[in-house]
């Protein structure tokens, strides 16, 4: 699913499509495992694959690959303990395998940001779009560190939807708008709309993705 205006387009989906409390109000109850991605393919433009995702390794995405057409579109959920230089060779291999369809990376740095995190998101950010996911009770020494960090590198920082943070959206290829409420009113899902759309129209990937326990499809029906 997508929202748009003019030529500017939100893609939306959530975060992961492995959630057994949408059987039988998503997916059919005898709908098996392997062909969920293909339904929420036809229903939703993207999606943020959780990090615990890529252990399934090489034989799961290619499986993704054959039940899917076009959509999804990917954005991957970087596993934070993955930091030396072969593990990341090797699951930036696992990602190539997606091809054009990967929109980019999510990096969580919930804590100050060290020399080897700092580096690992400048070399990430030269194999794909970046961003970089502070979460939303991080300090704000420490989300000054990071911003800089993506003002020097072109990389985008994960927007919560707060109104105060909206003006920080500005940098990167790709913004990752990340959802976490089941609540949200109509005014409030109106104002993330809008921001995200005004980021559209930075010649930039907006990805407006629902988190939660699981997802809640009616707020990314509302979304759309």
């Amino acid at each position: 699913m997508s929202t748009q205006l003019q030529e500017h387009t939100i893609l939306i989906g959530s975060y992961g499509w492995l959630h057994d409390e949408w059987l039988g109000e998503f997916y059919p109850e005898d709908l098996p495992d392997e062909w969920q991605l293909g339904y929420y393919g036809n229903e939703f433009q993207v999606v943020l694959v959780p990090a615990d995702y890529w252990t399934a390794g090489a034989g799961a995405i290619a499986e993704w690959l054959e039940e899917t057409d076009e959509s999804p579109r990917f954005i991957c959920e970087w596993p934070g303990q993955v930091q030396d230089k072969a593990a990341t060779v090797e699951l930036l291999a696992l990602f190539a395998h997606l091809g054009v369809r990967v929109m980019g990376i999510l990096l969580g740095i919930d804590d100050e940001p060290n020399e080897q995190v700092l580096a690992l998101a400048s070399h990430l950010s030269q194999h794909y779009a970046l961003c970089i996911d502070a979460g939303q009770d991080t300090g704000e020494s420490v989300l000054e560190q990071i911003r800089e960090h993506c003002y020097n590198e072109n990389v985008s920082l994960c927007w919560h939807g707060e109104a105060e943070s909206a003006v920080n959206m500005s940098t990167g290829k790709l913004l990752v708008a990340r959802i976490n409420s089941t609540e949200l009113d109509p005014r409030t899902m109106r104002f993330i709309v809008e921001e995200c759309i005004k980021q559209g129209k930075l010649d930039r990937d907006v990805a407006l993705i629902f988190d939660g326990k699981p997802p809640s499809l009616q707020q990314m029906t509302n979304a759309g």
